[in-house]
């Protein structure tokens, strides 16, 4: 599958599914992975999207929609990720496949490595932001730096 045909087909999904957010998104394909034989199609995802139980939107008090305190510029991020690791899986990659279907906690230290570890030098860089938050929350980790 060439690049474009790749991203043609993400788009289609992305149109597909546009009304879900991102949780309810990775969480059907998610449980659509666990059953399908081959890579889901939109109906895999939106039977077991109809399936899963729903889940609450967290929004910030003071501004746009953001999961668990992320800034927009982590989620957009984190998304990119999950798109490139969708395309890789789209391809025929194993390990993508796998990835996606584990359900990890997006921006968790092991997503993070196992993402590393799939796209290489195609791995956008943390945002600023996500660096401070994790040195004030484990301050530890720059002293073994």
């Amino acid at each position: 599958m060439s690049e474009a045909e790749c991203q043609l087909l993400a788009e289609e999904y992305h149109d597909c599914f546009e009304d879900l957010n991102d949780a309810a998104f990775r969480q059907a394909v998610t449980s659509a992975m666990k059953t399908c034989r081959f890579f889901p199609t939109p109906a895999d995802i939106q039977e077991a999207y109809n399936n899963c139980p729903a889940q609450p939107i967290k929004h910030l008090n003071n501004g746009p929609l953001a999961l668990e305190g992320k800034t927009e510029e982590e989620l957009f991020r984190e998304s990119e990720i999950c798109a490139m690791i969708f395309n890789l899986g789209m391809k025929g990659n194993i390990q993508a496949k796998e990835f996606l279907s584990k359900g990890q906690k997006t921006g968790s230290p092991e997503w993070e490595h196992e993402a590393f570890k799939l796209l290489g030098d195609r791995y956008p860089v943390k945002p600023k932001v996500a660096f401070e938050r994790e040195i004030k929350q484990n301050p530890e980790v720059l002293a073994k730096q």
